[in-house]
């Protein structure tokens, strides 16, 4: 074992290594700095030093010459920083003014530096060899890995870029849905999908990518479906989930979470996903509260009810239910108001022509037309038993034919198109509650 010992040295008595494997030999001391202020980022090393200090967890490791004069062989980028910290003339001209401000920040400027002293360089070498030529299975320095740096933000309370997806990931080992493996290879892929807002939003995730206390406005059975369906797609080449990924796929993948009824639109108050361990703990305690889902149609955020759901098999049709599945009826009624007039049209004129096996000339009869004769042919059809439900949402649907001031009878959705009306987003959701059991009757058919 080598016999060192440790020692404080004058930073301006300490000459940087003409041999530094950081550029070819060179001689001039004002060279070697001339050449670490321009390629080796000295200046943000200095600012850290003048907030921070200078690390005591790295020691210098210093080499005596022949001519009694100490060397730097570990630390040289260091080393440079103070010098130009303590004496900013030796800088670079073009750097001066730059340093001669940090030196002037500096409360206790550091003139010394703590150092361990080496007999020779072979002595220092196989120290240095660990500190910069990587893992060697294990002897040298290992690198945090992103998962690694995120858990240490993470402890710090410090926001991090991965900090969401970090927390999901870990989130999914717990439920099942992954192993711990498996998160090492996806964090990078989930956290660009993550930090899309859209597709946060459609997960039911309310806090930014950055933290990592997550909060969600679903329930956390509707969490747990999207999540476990999110990490599937995570681990599955074949899904298209990728890390070679853009804006225009994450959205795409959150209206495909909407389409597929993965995602839901039934929300509620806010919750914090670190509680779902309480929660399950206190699934049976009356005292402990549960999350409120919106059922108020009054208030629910999108036309379309959690709960509806139903295979469609025209392309069309359905990006158009997808679309009402994703579009905020609160925020944007209108918007709602003319996706729902295609959909329930096409819809009327899907049934009536597969149920009477004739074409309907869309562009000579009129939509109320049709509706009417959907309802007659539901009504006169002796092999169709309706239930209760079905047969007073038929009724309902008889009213939004028989009143033109209905929000979504043929009148009104048409006067939406041309701006003579503006819908209100409580009509437009109590009406579709009226009639959903018959449109569900309808799709069902087509």
């Amino acid at each position: 074992m080598n016999e060192t010992k440790e020692i404080s040295v004058p930073v301006l008595d300490v000459y940087l290594d003409t041999e530094n494997p950081r550029h070819d030999p060179i001689k001039d001391q004002d060279k070697i700095i001339e050449y670490l202020v321009s390629n080796e980022k000295i200046k943000p090393l200095a600012k850290d030093i003048v907030d921070n200090g200078i690390s005591p967890i790295d020691l210098f490791a210093v080499l005596k010459d022949g001519s009694g004069r100490y060397i730097v062989l570990e630390g040289n980028r260091r080393l440079c920083a103070l010098v130009l910290l303590n004496d900013p003339d030796k800088s670079p001209r073009s750097a001066r003014s730059h340093f001669q401000k940090l030196a002037a920040k500096m409360e206790s400027p550091i003139t010394e530096i703590r150092s361990v002293v080496f007999k020779s360089r072979e002595e220092a070498d196989t120290w240095i060899d660990r500190r910069h030529e990587g893992e060697q299975d294990g002897i040298g320095i290992i690198q945090w890995d992103a998962t690694q740096k995120t858990r240490r933000n993470r402890n710090r309370q410090k926001k991090d870029p991965n900090a969401l997806a970090q927390t999901l990931l870990e989130y999914a080992v717990k439920r099942g849905y992954l192993t711990q493996d498996q998160t090492k290879k996806i964090l990078t892929t989930a956290t660009r999908y993550l930090g899309n807002p859209r597709l946060r939003k459609t997960m039911g995730i309310v806090s930014n990518r950055r933290i990592a206390d997550v909060e969600i406005n679903v329930s956390y059975e509707d969490f747990d479906r999207v999540v476990k369906r999110f990490c599937e797609d995570l681990v599955n080449e074949e899904s298209g989930v990728s890390s070679r990924s853009r804006k225009a796929d994450w959205e795409k993948y959150a209206d495909q979470l909407i389409r597929e009824n993965v995602a839901t639109s039934n929300f509620c108050d806010n919750q914090k996903l670190s509680n779902r361990d309480i929660s399950d703990e206190n699934k049976d305690n009356p005292d402990f509260p549960k999350p409120k889902p919106e059922t108020n149609p009054d208030r629910r955020k999108y036309i379309i009810p959690a709960g509806f759901n139903s295979p469609i098999k025209n392309k069309n049709l359905r990006r158009a239910f997808g679309e009402l599945k994703r579009i905020s009826v609160q925020d944007f009624p209108l918007s709602v108001a003319l996706v729902c007039r295609a959909f329930l049209e096409s819809l009327y004129v899907l049934f009536y022509e597969k149920k009477t096996r004739s074409s309907v000339n869309t562009k000579t009869t009129k939509a109320h037309v049709i509706l009417e004769k959907v309802i007659k042919s539901i009504e006169e059809d002796s092999n169709s038993t309706l239930s209760s439900s079905q047969s007073k949402a038929l009724g309902a649907l008889n009213r939004v034919k028989s009143n033109e001031n209905n929000v979504l009878s043929a009148k009104t959705l048409g006067a939406n198109a041309h701006l003579s009306h503006y819908p209100n987003a409580t009509e437009l959701n109590r009406e579709w509650d009226n009639i959903e059991a018959i449109l569900l009757y309808m799709l069902e058919r087509i």
